[in-house]
This record gives structure tokens, C-alpha cells and sequence, in this order.
């Protein structure tokens, strides 16, 4: 008899532990949706700088087939990339479900990109097309960094622009051509308004599309090894993921959420897959309503309380630096969050303050959750009938976690060691673009992706997390986990956000360094930290040095970035 999984034991009993999965496409949950709820809102953008804009999901059906036409007749074909470089906007929802319709891969880039790292992304992925928008918004190039790339790229055949004017009002609009954040157009480039008009001209035939197969979009990740790579994620990958979030709301809900009565909230970047998944993919398979925020930090996070306070999410994904930065804004309490239902968060340590007080003044229930890109992205997640302090949770449905030697990816290890954690599943990526390598070598001949995490499992099927392999440090022989130290140092009253990383040591090898940003108003000094420090670590893990700073480097979907760090360190050094 098959072993049975130590975590079903921690499974809520009206989750199932297993599912069947409708074989189909993710153009296919768009078009169900929009013929079962063709009235419904599903896409709003709204807020200062903004005109309200509503869009039905009947019409998104519409303009996503347009799309998909007028790219057919630029010489697109099924499996062709069409890279997205877009903040969170309408025609990064339509464009995405397009290229879907297609047959093409979506392959959507971080719009926080360098020129250097653009060229590099679309030199990779082999676009064709790239879909950008017309405007220059303080360092954030979108349109003349494309034009500046284009020349270098022989495989790119045509920048497709969306206009930023109809959303802005005829007075805003007239303003940002006056003062040059609205870019002009090259005679080749293609107006987005143009791909999405109706022509009964055009027609394309119906591609024929093995969703357990066939590409749906690639999605880039620094992977645990080198460059950044593209990873292929089927359309099974991600429907698979999406059911099982669906049954994991069970609890919450007193039975499965009904469709298009939900409002999902998508202040995550949409091109990152933590945000495409959870607040574009489910949504729309979900038939619900997504809130759009393309900048969810505009003046200093009060946009994105006025919206959940305006239009009352239910469903609420984000970071827990995010997370902290609500629960710190001045203003909090004169919000009501209490539509939200549900969050989940994931990327970085959810410290259990920010969790225990934003549930209170939600009313909310605020999970974390683990996962990678290669894994569509959710792995595991607590419940929201049984969590665990400090855990990501229990493996999703369908899922399977195991905890292998750090130095023989073959060796299972026991309950309760910390090794790095594998994970196996119909989540779990097809492989990397065009890397065959890079894929052999982070999956075992089990079958499991080796994730880079640090973790283990205990007897009820929780796992925990200490920390990524790359950024373990290694001080005097001695391995000193960053998000451990993290975690209590987030415990003090004046922390606000803290980093941990190694820099060299001439004794030691590497010692430790916190970067630590205070809360508004706190009068912490380096040495009051350090004695706080001293009172509750192991002497090999007290940090050797605390530096206080404003702010801590943040990715586009607001994950401390120790990289930059440690990139600013070995910069001292030299």
C-alpha cells in the first residue's frame, strides 16, 4: 500500500486531497467566464490620476480575440513570444489572454528592467512582438527604453503601444505631452488601439492546443544557478494551481466560492507570476472582478487604501513588506478593510505582529504561503482552520514536498532535519527555456524540482523555511540562516523591515550584517539593537555590525533584495 502523506493528517476536512482537473486552456476559462457573466465588471482601473475605466467581461472576451487577430495578421503563429512590458493596466489582461487565444506564449518582462537587462530578456525569450505603453514615469522608462533596445534585437519584428491618454482625462493627457511623459510614437510602431478594433476581415484558424503540453506563457526567475531563465509553464501548470486555490478557500467560505461574485485586488505586479497568478489567472477563471493598481506604493500606499476602502475586495494577495507598510501608514485605521476575506502572502518572512493585526483590523484571515515560479507558483500554504507560527503551510493539493541532503539531491531525510525541499506535483514547470542543462540540474531522478530552500518538515506536515542556499552564511564552520535572525529582530517594537546577508571576514570566513529601517518616530540606536541582539541570538549569529537606514532595496513586488546588498558591500571592499 502507498505510503499516505503525514500532511492529509492537517488537511481541513472539506479540502480535498485530491482533484480532477478539466483538461483545458487558460483562453478557455476567459471565454467560459465571459458567456456565463458577459455583464460583469472584469477589470477596473480607478483611482486619482486616473478616469474610471470598466471593462465587462464580455468585452475583454471581445478585445482579447481582436488582439489575437491582428496579431495573426502580423505574422504571429502558435508558440511564437510575445513579450509583455507593461505595469498593471487593461491591455496587459487583454494582450495576455490574446496571445492565449493564439496559441502564443506569453512572455512578460519586469517593467523595473535596465536597457542592458530588456536586451537581455527579449534576446533570451526570441520575441517577436513586445507590447509596451507611451509613458515616462520618473526613472521608469517603458517606450524609449524599447525604442532604445529594438535595434539591437534582429528577431523583433514590431513594438505594439498602448496610449495612456484615455485614462488620464483630456487636461491630464494635454499635461503629459507638455511636460514629456507621454513618448511619441515611431512610424512602425503599432498603436494598441488599432490590434483591438473589430475586423471581420481578419480571422485565424483555431489552433489546436494540449494544455498539458503545450507553452502558455514564460514567466523569468534567477532560478538557484546563473542568469535569468525563462521558465515554461504549460497551461495545466497554472488551471492546476488555480483549482487548488479555488478548494482552499473552502473553509473560509463554508463551502467552494461561487463564481463571478468576487472582487480580487491586483497590487502585485501582474508580469510577476505571484501577482499573474493570483490576481489575474485565478480571477478571470473565477469570473470575478479585478481591481487594478498599477502603482500600489502612489503616495505612500493611501491610493491603495482608498481603493480597498472604495470598492471592497475580497480576495487580497500580496507581500508582507506590503503588508507592514499598511499596518504603518498614519492613516490606517480611518480605512475599512473589512470586505477583505481572504490574503495570502508569500516571497518573504510574514512576521506574526504584522499577521495578528492586520486579520484584527480586516477581520480578514491573512495566510502564508511558499512557492517558485517554476511551481505556477503555490506549493504549500497553512489553512484557514489550522496554521502553524513561523510555517508556509502544508503542500497544496495534488502537491508533494519532501526534504532532500543538501549535498546528494537523492537522499530523503527524516522529519524534523533541514535539508533543501523538492516539491513534485502538475504544478511543476515543463523545464527552462531553452536550457536543458539548467533543467536537468534542478530536478532529481525522483521526478522532484530542487527548489534551493532550506527547510523541514515536522510530524503534522508543516513545512518550514530557513532560508535560500545561496544566501546561508557560513561563519567560523558555523550556518547561520538569515530569516532566522530576521524573524527576531522582527520582534523589536522599532523595527519596521531588516535585512541579513554575510560579507567577508578575514577570521571567520563571513560574519553576519543587519540593515535595518526604523518605524516612523522610533529612537533606536545601533546600540540598543545590538545589546537586543545580544539578549536572544546565539553568539555565531549576533550580527557584527547594524547599519540603520531609510530604505532597504525592494524588487518590483517588494522583496528586500539581498543581492543589492551584498552587491553594495563588495563595492566597499574594492
Amino acid at each position: 500500500m502507498k505510503d499516505i502523506p503525514i500532511w492529509y493528517s492537517s488537511y481541513p476536512e472539506n479540502i480535498p486531497k485530491t482533484l480532477d482537473y478539466p483538461i483545458k486552456s487558460l483562453a478557455d476559462t476567459l471565454t467560459e467566464s465571459a458567456k456565463e457573466f458577459p455583464e460583469n465588471t472584469a477589470l477596473l482601473l480607478a483611482g486619482k490620476q486616473f478616469k474610471t475605466t470598466k471593462i465587462s467581461y464580455q468585452q475583454l472576451d471581445e478585445m482579447s480575440t481582436n488582439f489575437a487577430k491582428h496579431l495573426f495578421k502580423i505574422g504571429v503563429r502558435k508558440n511564437d513570444r510575445v513579450a509583455l512590458f507593461l505595469p498593471n493596466f487593461p491591455e496587459f489582461v487583454i494582450s495576455f489572454y490574446g496571445i492565449q487565444k493564439l496559441g502564443a506564449i506569453a512572455a512578460p518582462l519586469n517593467i523595473m528592467f535596465s536597457q542592458k537587462e530588456l536586451e537581455y530578456h527579449l534576446k533570451d525569450s526570441g520575441s517577436k512582438i513586445i507590447v509596451t505603453i507611451d509613458v515616462k514615469s520618473g526613472e521608469q522608462a517603458f517606450l524609449d527604453l524599447v525604442h532604445a533596445v529594438a535595434q539591437r534585437v534582429n528577431h523583433l519584428e514590431r513594438i505594439v503601444v498602448v496610449s495612456i491618454k484615455p485614462y488620464l482625462g483630456r487636461l491630464k493627457g494635454f499635461l503629459g505631452e507638455i511636460f514629456g511623459k507621454i513618448v511619441k510614437l515611431n512610424p512602425e510602431d503599432i498603436p494598441f488601439g488599432e490590434m483591438i478594433q473589430d475586423n471581420e476581415t481578419i480571422s485565424f484558424p483555431a489552433p489546436v492546443i494540449d494544455p498539458k503540453k503545450d507553452v502558455a506563457m514564460i514567466p523569468y526567475t534567477g532560478g538557484t544557478t546563473g542568469l535569468p531563465k525563462g521558465v515554461k509553464l504549460t497551461h495545466m501548470n497554472l488551471i492546476t494551481n488555480c483549482h487548488a486555490g479555488h478548494h482552499w478557500m473552502i473553509p473560509i467560505y463554508n463551502g467552494l466560492p461561487v463564481k463571478g461574485k468576487y472582487r480580487f485586488i491586483a497590487a502585485l505586479p501582474l508580469f510577476h507570476l505571484f501577482g499573474g497568478a493570483l490576481a489575474m489567472i485565478l480571477p478571470i477563471f473565477l469570473a470575478g472582478e479585478i481591481i487594478l493598481i498599477p502603482n500600489p506604493r502612489e503616495r505612500k500606499f493611501t491610493e491603495l487604501l482608498e481603493l480597498i476602502d472604495t470598492y471592497k475586495p475580497h480576495f487580497f494577495p500580496f507581500v508582507p513588506t506590503g503588508f507592514i507598510a499598511l499596518l504603518n501608514h498614519p492613516q490606517f485605521n480611518d480605512y475599512d478593510l473589512r470586505s477583505i476575506d481572504f490574503c495570502l502572502t508569500g516571497a518573504a518572512p510574514l512576521p506574526v505582529e504584522v499577521m495578528k493585526d492586520f486579520e484584527q483590523a480586516s477581520g480578514s484571515t491573512l495566510l502564508e504561503g511558499w512557492g517558485l515560479t517554476e511551481t505556477s507558483p503555490i506549493a504549500s500554504a497553512n489553512t484557514p482552520t489550522k496554521r502553524k507560527v513561523g510555517s508556509v503551510g502544508i503542500p497544496f493539493i495534488d502537491i508533494s514536498v519532501k526534504v532532500f541532503d543538501l549535498d546528494d539531491k537523492e537522499r530523503e531525510l527524516n522529519i524534523g532535519e533541514d535539508g533543501e525541499l523538492g516539491i513534485k506535483g502538475p504544478n511543476v514547470m515543463q523545464g527552462y527555456w531553452n536550457k536543458p542543462e539548467e533543467t536537468s540540474y534542478v530536478m532529481n531522478t525522483q521526478g522532484y524540482f530542487m527548489t534551493g530552500d532550506i527547510g523541514h518538515m515536522d510530524e503534522d506536515g508543516f513545512i518550514f523555511i530557513s532560508d535560500r542556499k545561496k544566501d546561508m552564511i557560513i561563519a567560523s564552520g558555523y550556518k547561520v540562516f538569515p530569516r532566522e535572525v530576521e524573524e527576531y529582530f522582527f520582534q523589536h517594537p522599532d523595527i519596521e523591515n531588516v535585512a541579513i546577508i554575510g560579507v567577508p571576514d578575514e577570521y571567520r570566513g563571513e560574519r553576519p550584517k543587519a540593515f535595518v529601517v526604523l518605524k516612523q518616530g522610533a529612537t533606536s540606536t545601533v546600540g540598543d539593537l545590538m545589546e537586543y541582539a545580544e539578549k536572544g541570538l546565539s553568539k555565531y549569529k549576533i550580527p557584527k555590525e547594524i547599519e540603520i537606514r531609510e530604505t532597504l532595496p525592494l524588487s518590483a513586488v517588494g522583496k528586500v533584495l539581498r543581492r543589492t546588498l551584498r552587491e553594495e558591500e563588495e563595492k566597499k571592499v574594492k
